[in-house]
């Protein structure tokens, strides 16, 4: 989660949470609180903060989600 004073931008893995993360940091004004990467909300929300995700049409991220780790579990062989 990447919180700010107003709003809150819940970043799922592989929906593009990069970009948006950027676009926020250069478009708002408002004061940046804390980022914990795609972490759990948590127990007590702020109920006057916005909160948003991004979405990914769901076969898509699996795609993305499965070459991410394979990737990565053929550069961790390749290192051994």
């Amino acid at each position: 989660m990447k919180e700010y004073d107003n709003i809150a931008y819940l970043d799922l893995q592989k929906t593009g949470s990069t970009v948006i993360q950027n676009v926020l940091r250069n478009v708002l004004a408002e004061k940046y609180l804390w980022r914990k990467p795609h972490s759990t909300l948590a127990e007590k929300l702020n109920r006057s903060k916005v909160y948003f995700i991004s979405v990914r049409e769901p076969l898509s991220l699996y795609i993305s989600l499965f070459n991410f780790g394979a990737g990565t579990a053929v550069e961790h062989c390749l290192r051994l």
